[in-house]
Order: C-alpha cells, then sequence, then structure tokens
C-alpha cells in the first residue's frame, strides 16, 4: 500500500453565520500583538496593524514574523472583529493562496543546471489565454465571473506570484510525504477580479466596514467566495498547464474541454493535490479559540497575507524567496499560544518582504544590471542581520527586468528566521524543507 497523502483545504470559506452579538455598550480595546522577535519589522507596519486595531468591532490584531507596510493596512497579518467585516483587510487579491501538488518528474532531471534549463525551457504558453471562453466557462463553473475576470484564469500573473518546481529535501515521518519527490507549489489569486471586487465596495473609503446583517454585507460574502473558488480553480488550471508541458502524454488533453471533461481533469488533479490555502480572505469563527471557560461569540478573522492554522490543518508551506527554500510548517496548539489565540489561528505566508519593490529595484546597481545573476542562480551564501541564507541553485523565468529586482533574495526576509519566530511563539514547528529548482514568474507572451 502506497503512501496516504494529507490534504488540507484550509478553513472553509463557505458558511453559515451565527446570530450576531448584540452591539457594545462600551468601547473595546482591540489587543494588538507582533510575534516577532528576530525578524525584522518595519514600524510603519505597527503603525498600520495599530490603525486597524481601532476599526469598530475589532476584538484582535496579530502581526505575524514576515509582517510589512501594505498601502494603509499592513501585509502578513489576522484580525478578528465582531459583526464587522472590512474589504480592505482581505485586500484586493481575494483567495490568494498556494496549492501543493505532487508531480511526475523524478529529482534525476533536476540535478545539474542543464536538466534544471531543460525543464525550464518546457514551460510555454503559460500566460496566454486557457482555450476559449465557452471552456474557461466550463472549467470554472459556477464560480465563472465573466469573460472580462475569466480569460486570465490559469495564469500565475505579477508581483510576489509564481509556480515553482521544488524537491523534497527533508520530510518528517507520519505526514504522507517522502523526501525525494519533485513537488510543484503554485502561489496566485483571483487576477483582477478580487481587485474589482473590492473598489466595488470600498470606493474612496479604505477603512469601509459592513455589517452583519446588511445586505450589502451578504453580497460582499457572495462575491468573496465566488472569488476564492475562482483563484482555487485558477491554481489548479495553472497545475494543469504545468504538467501538460513537462509530463507529456500522460496529460493529453482533448480538443475541447466540456462539463465533463473538466470534470474529469479536476478528479485527476485532486489525486495529485496535497493541500490548497488561502492568504486573503475572511472566515466566519467562533472565538476565541478552543475556550473551555469562555463563552465563545461568532466572530470574523481577516487574513491579509497571512495562513490559516484552524485546528486539524495538517502542514502549511512557508516559501523563502526566489532561490531559498520552502518550509512546511506544522501549526500547534498549546498553553504557549493558549490554543491558537495569540496568533490568531494563522500564521506566517512566506519571508515577508524587508524592502519595499522601489527600493529593490535600486538592486540592478549592486549586480551592474545583470539580471542572469538572479535568473541563473549559482549556489552562494548570503550575510542578513548577522545570519546566513543560502541560495540555491536553480533558474527562474521572468522577462520582466523590473520584477527580477522586485522579487530578489534582498527584497525578503530569511525564511528561517520568520520560522524559528514562529516555533519561538508555539505556534508552528517546521517537519519539513523543499528545495527551488524551476521557478516560473512572467514570459514575454503574457497577457495584459
Amino acid at each position: 500500500m502506497g503512501p496516504t497523502f494529507l490534504v488540507s483545504a484550509g478553513e472553509p470559506y463557505v458558511g453559515a453565520l451565527a446570530p450576531p452579538s448584540p452591539a457594545p455598550t462600551e468601547t473595546r480595546t482591540c489587543e494588538v500583538r507582533v510575534l516577532a522577535e528576530d525578524s525584522y519589522i518595519d514600524p510603519q507596519a505597527i503603525a498600520q496593524l495599530e490603525t486597524a486595531a481601532k476599526l469598530p468591532g475589532m476584538v484582535r490584531a496579530v502581526g505575524l514574523p514576515d509582517l510589512h507596510p501594505g498601502g494603509k493596512f499592513p501585509i502578513g497579518a489576522a484580525f478578528v472583529s465582531d459583526r464587522y467585516i472590512y474589504p480592505s483587510l482581505v485586500g484586493s487579491d481575494i483567495g490568494c493562496g498556494m496549492t501543493l501538488f505532487l508531480t511526475g518528474l523524478t529529482r534525476k532531471k533536476l540535478e545539474d543546471q542543464n536538466g534544471i534549463r531543460r525543464v525550464a525551457e518546457c514551460l510555454r504558453g503559460l500566460e496566454t489565454p486557457w482555450r476559449s471562453p465557452q471552456e474557461r466557462t466550463a472549467w470554472l463553473g459556477d464560480c465563472a465571473a465573466g469573460d472580462e475576470w475569466d480569460a486570465s484564469v490559469g495564469t500565475v500573473g505579477g508581483g510576489n506570484h509564481f509556480a515553482e518546481l521544488q524537491i523534497l529535501e527533508e520530510m518528517e515521518e507520519g505526514h504522507g510525504l517522502c523526501s525525494g519527490i519533485v513537488v510543484l507549489l503554485v502561489h496566485s489569486g483571483s487576477r483582477r477580479f478580487g481587485k474589482h471586487i473590492l473598489e466595488t465596495f470600498t470606493k474612496d473609503d479604505k477603512s469601509v466596514s459592513l455589517a452583519y446583517g446588511d445586505p450589502k454585507t451578504s453580497e460582499y460574502l457572495k462575491l468573496h467566495n465566488q472569488a476564492c473558488n475562482w483563484a482555487s480553480k485558477s491554481r489548479d488550471l495553472i497545475a494543469l498547464r504545468i504538467f501538460e508541458c513537462i509530463e507529456g502524454s500522460r496529460w493529453t488533453l482533448p480538443e475541447t474541454i466540456d462539463l465533463d471533461t473538466a470534470a474529469h481533469l479536476n478528479a485527476r488533479l485532486q489525486g495529485r493535490r496535497v493541500l490548497d490555502i488561502l492568504h486573503n480572505s475572511v472566515t466566519p469563527t467562533s472565538w476565541p479559540p478552543h475556550a473551555e471557560t469562555q463563552h465563545q461569540k461568532p466572530m470574523f478573522i481577516h487574513r491579509k497575507g497571512a495562513a490559516p492554522a484552524p485546528q486539524g490543518a495538517s502542514f502549511l508551506p512557508l516559501p523563502g524567496s526566489r532561490g531559498t527554500p520552502t518550509l512546511l510548517i506544522k501549526p500547534l496548539f498549546s498553553e504557549l499560544n493558549k490554543n491558537g489565540f495569540d496568533n490568531g489561528l494563522s500564521l506566517a505566508h512566506g519571508a515577508g518582504r524587508v524592502l519595499s519593490r522601489n527600493e529593490a529595484r535600486g538592486l540592478s546597481r549592486k549586480y551592474n544590471n545583470d539580471v542572469k545573476v538572479l535568473t541563473e542562480m549559482k549556489p552562494m551564501e548570503m550575510r542578513s542581520g548577522g545570519r546566513g541564507r543560502v541560495v540555491t541553485s536553480g533558474y527562474v523565468i521572468c522577462d520582466e527586468r523590473e520584477l527580477v529586482w522586485e522579487e530578489a533574495v534582498e527584497a525578503y526576509k530569511d525564511v528561517e528566521v520568520v520560522a524559528q519566530d514562529l516555533e519561538k511563539c508555539g505556534a508552528a514547528r517546521v517537519i519539513g524543507k523543499c528545495v527551488p529548482k524551476v521557478t516560473y514568474k512572467v514570459r514575454n507572451e503574457s497577457l495584459s
């Protein structure tokens, strides 16, 4: 009998809500907690976290070790609120998250730079619209949003999004995966559809609140859930397109994709899918978690660049910056973190930026504007804050020069330090490590 693969869908984002709590009779104090001992935290991010904590109904604001500044509110944070939903605390990329898949590749194909380059060169046609509008609708099913938005389904997108082929180098026993296998990690979201939803509800006021029971709130939640499903199906389609490129005849598709074919392909992909989690979402929950002496209330957890860590989650990916490992972390629930209360049932979603995109573009001078230094990765060791950071060999597909610098290793925190901070506060422990070999960002054939 083969290994059993753990499947985690994160926290459910579709579900009934309990009746709202009565309106507070006195001013509530929201506790602000930053879970970072060694990770650098920009003071602006803390100020933004404190700004969010002052919003009506807010009961807890948690900055995770990857916390960094956003537009008005920070990224790498979880917010617990009573009676109110804040679209801006979910952000524009609703449903953004990561999906981990098993591949049919062997590590031998990725053992040297020539093999890595050959696999990288197979990845073509991933940024052009997939198939026809009718076939895209068949793939998306009930979460189709109209072709203005659906035309970008199955494409990675810009910013920090990526699809990465990794070798699982280390894995603790008992979690269904073994070292030496090649996996695919896809990080993408709802593309312009999520941005459209946010702008529809916030317009010029980023602090707008939606009260539970208001028809407008129900409308937002319906679209939010649609975008979350859309993003998940888009990540699945990205994986399918990559499997077509790297596994050949195993994934030969029919000339036309109809509803039945889409369902069959989805079923096959579920056999490859290890986990799927959301980083930008709002989730109904009972708060405080696992209360034994306190009465629980129905509340909302907003996550903006934060991974859900509900009870029962198997493990979560914690990616580093380009060329550095993705750690696999297991959520913990103990007295040390008050059974998930301290970290807001959330964990870091990655290394987190330490340089703004504008600052990171200045790195081009350091490398004499030679992008090959950062796209044809060579093993090296960097020093950052007195700590060593090993950059592994690999290959990065990124035809946008500015994006090469914006996503450079130096633009991000050390993921090992981020993980150490999570371990110190009792929120998680590292159980595995994946080494990146091919990172797909964008080719010139991309759609706008």
